[in-house]
């Protein structure tokens, strides 16, 4: 077995990926909103 598997590497990325995404929406939702 490979110490690292690729797919659960595209998946952490994909999850970081989406969580920035996310935490980015949040921002511009509270700056239009403030």
């Amino acid at each position: 077995m490979p110490l690292i598997d690729p797919d659960k590497i595209g998946w952490s990325l994909t999850k970081i990926f989406a969580v920035e995404l996310f935490s980015l929406a949040v921002i511009l939702f509270l700056v239009f909103i403030l």
